[in-house]
């Protein structure tokens, strides 16, 4: 049985055919608390792996991810399934958490990061 913790932040987490998007909410999440209303470069690992393609297809292309409410989740684009060009992250609200590019499955560039809470913008470079 899984019971609520008393605190207002709180986590459940469900192994069980959970999508990977849970754990970069989770991440935004955990990063939002700690900023506590401060800009500052957020110590993420930025990776591709979130971008989900139907199983046996490739990713070519552009690859649109969607929240369960139908917006999107992630825009991305793929080379023979690896991450090669610019990529934008949003809530489930539609509002635009990062943005940044990839070449040959790495980040490179400036990438633009934008806090929830004040829409405040903080850029960190690969």
């Amino acid at each position: 049985m899984i019971t609520r913790p008393k605190s207002k932040y709180f986590l459940f987490i469900v192994y069980s055919g959970q999508k990977r998007c849970h754990f970069i909410v989770c991440v935004f999440f955990l990063l939002l608390i700690s900023c506590n209303g401060t800009v500052s470069s957020p110590n993420i690992e930025v990776n591709s792996n979130h971008i989900k393609a139907p199983k046996g297809v490739e990713k070519n292309g552009e690859v649109i991810v969607y929240h369960k409410n139908g917006t999107p989740q992630s825009v991305g684009h793929f080379v023979k399934g690896v991450a090669h060009g610019p990529i934008i992250v949003y809530d489930s609200n539609g509002h635009e958490l990062y943005r940044g590019l990839f070449t040959n499955g790495k980040p490179s560039g400036k990438w633009v990061f934008t806090n929830p809470k004040n829409q405040e913008k903080s850029i960190k470079s690969y």
